[in-house]
């Protein structure tokens, strides 16, 4: 279902395009400078990641800095139900509870990670339950992904079989089909395989990418 059928205050009226900054209203155009603009960003945070708890104020504060410059919304919680296809993301009366649970428990189930397999199972699982609470208007995925990415920093403090970082820089198109896919059939059937292939090709030991540079 189209987001304008909401009747969205987040979108110029009898569109889907997002009000912004620029006052683009073509969807294309918006496209093209979303993608420079957060590609940028993005590319920053590789060099120094935002600093935070990793609770729900660290994934705002994220989004915030990769979203800031173009949407009033950056870094704000949703006021109103959203959903892509036939995907329902959570209600926004639910999303603190929800978030605060599942950040909490990302925490306490560190300990449980021994292995690399288990860590790509930890990725892929709260993956798809982040997404599917799918806190902010948009930009979701591009956010939940570089929180992952700096989780994996932290997660190397606590784990003693290898030092791991997620790179996604290199990922193709086909890698990008497998996340989707994964994302919506993890949403309605909580099954995370494919996601578990994704996050397979995009974790690497940091010994290993060290040697495909020699």
């Amino acid at each position: 279902m189209p987001y304008n059928e909401y009747k969205s205050r987040y979108t110029y009226k009898g569109t889907d395009v997002l009000i912004n900054k620029l006052n683009i209203k073509n969807q294309e155009l918006l496209d093209k400078f979303e993608r420079v603009v957060t590609t940028y960003n993005l590319s920053k945070l590789y060099i120094k990641p935002t600093e935070g708890n990793f609770d729900l104020d660290h994934l705002c504060s994220i989004h915030k800095y990769l979203f800031g410059s173009l949407y009033d919304f950056a870094g704000e919680i949703r006021d109103e139900c959203i959903q892509k296809g036939s995907t329902l993301f959570c209600r926004p009366g639910y999303i603190y509870p929800y978030s605060k649970t599942i950040l909490e428990e990302m925490k306490k189930r560190i300990v449980n990670i021994e292995c690399e397999e288990d860590l790509i199972k930890y990725l892929a699982h709260y993956y798809s339950e982040l997404n599917i609470i799918h806190p902010f208007r948009d930009g979701n995925g591009r956010t939940i992904r570089e929180f992952l990415r700096q989780y994996v920093l932290y997660i190397n403090t606590k784990i003693d079989f290898g030092t791991f970082e997620i790179d996604f820089t290199n990922i193709t198109e086909e890698d990008k089909m497998i996340l989707l896919k994964g994302s919506e059939i993890s949403a309605i059937t909580t099954k995370t395989e494919l996601l578990e292939i994704f996050f397979a090709k995009t974790l690497i030991k940091k010994t290993e990418k060290r040697l495909k540079h020699l």
